[in-house]
């Protein structure tokens, strides 16, 4: 579970969309929250055990960033979750062709770069782990 900067305090991603969704007028008894895990392995796990406990039945929402979802599904299929996917935090980059802006690296490719990366490395690192 990646965490949230708010008043320079960290809060767990779980815990601030909770917050959010009291706010949104969400009654506290329809959430359940999985505020436990450290990565996306703990959250599949965690959450298959909450499941479980209290034999929910699909279909189960998941929300993650979009560059995340090809690895956070395989995961969760990996745990027996068959959840439906729902991408947020999309990142665009325009397609214009412009002179010389065209051939000259922009710092925003070296973000989406980054997160590329680290996205393909995890999934490679899951599946030779066993853990997608």
């Amino acid at each position: 579970s990646s965490k949230v900067l708010r008043n320079n305090q960290s809060l767990k991603e779980a815990d601030f969309v909770c917050e959010q969704l009291l706010q949104m007028g969400i009654p506290a008894e329809n959430i359940i929250k999985e505020n436990q895990s450290r990565n996306t392995h703990e959250n599949g796990t965690f959450t298959k055990k909450i499941l479980d406990s209290l034999h929910l039945n699909p279909p189960y929402l998941l929300i993650t960033s979009a560059t995340h979802i090809p690895r956070a599904m395989e995961v969760f299929h990996k745990t027996g979750i068959d959840p439906v996917p729902y991408s947020c935090n999309f990142a665009v980059v325009e397609n214009k062709f412009e002179f010389p802006g065209s051939f000259i690296p922009a710092v925003k490719s070296f973000e989406l770069w980054n997160t590329f990366m680290k996205e393909n490395i995890g999934m490679l690192m899951y599946k030779l782990t066993g853990k997608a």
